[in-house]
């Protein structure tokens, strides 16, 4: 997959590299998937429909809030990006204290939660974890957040990485080719969840690069993955009919 960050255009993409795309503007009921792989979400707990930083977003306000997404078949053992933009509205256990962490994303033993002030992005069955800081002054402001894996043993390098508003903020190298990935759902938020707000969710089975996850921040995802025009909240209809015209 190869994505232009002048154009946000895809000069090159692979499909079958895109595990789901939910750009979570649909308002009610279920978060579409519009991959094409049918990966439709149910809300769960207190999670409800917001505003976004593109059109609608889903809020967390509680321990038990999260988006529950069955990937027990399609979540990848290897190389992976996870991208979302984030806007935490409160400090909670951010601001320290030695309590559980807030959760982001989960999925069996990988994490990705807040904790003192701190984004750590965690892979627990190879022991491996990175952090980077959170600043106080990102409360109540929307960010964008990547986060890849890359244990393919037949690359050079091994790394797990993470992504601040398209910059990598850190980088350390694994020490495991592969990830346990269970029949647990992957969900977003967790319990406890952060209290705040998510917006255009993307999984792949990927590791992207620096470029592409520019080009996927400074675009919406329809846009930055097929070069469609950005559509007003509430057409999801009219971008999945030319999602799949893209992909065919």
């Amino acid at each position: 997959m190869y994505l232009s960050a002048a154009t946000g255009a895809a000069s090159k993409m692979d499909p079958d590299k895109i595990v789901g795309v939910w750009l979570l503007d649909d308002g009610s009921g279920a978060a579409t998937d519009l991959s094409g792989n049918g990966l439709d979400a149910d809300l769960n707990g207190g999670a409800a429909w917001d505003e976004g930083k593109f059109g609608g977003a889903v809020h967390f306000a509680d321990g038990g809030d999260s988006i529950a997404i069955s990937l027990t078949k399609d979540f990848p053992p290897g190389d992976l990006t996870i991208v979302a933009w984030m806007k935490v509205m409160e400090a909670n256990r951010l601001a320290g204290g030695g309590g559980a962490a807030e959760y982001v994303f989960t999925k069996d033993l990988l994490f990705a939660n807040l904790q003192d002030w701190s984004v750590c992005w965690k892979s627990a069955n190879v022991g491996m974890e990175i952090w980077t800081g959170f600043r106080q002054d990102w409360l109540g402001e929307w960010k964008h957040l990547a986060f890849v894996n890359h244990p393919d043993e037949a690359k050079l390098e091994k790394y797990m990485a993470i992504y601040t508003d398209g910059e990598r903020v850190a980088r350390a190298r694994m020490m495991s080719s592969t990830f346990e990935s269970g029949p647990a759902d992957f969900r977003i938020g967790g319990d406890p969840s952060f209290i705040g707000a998510i917006d255009e969710v993307a999984i792949f089975r990927a590791a992207l690069t620096d470029d592409e996850i520019v080009a996927i921040m400074q675009k919406r995802l329809a846009a930055a993955l097929y070069g469609l025009p950005v559509a007003p909240a509430g057409k999801l209809t009219s971008i999945w009919s030319l999602l799949k015209a893209a992909t065919q």
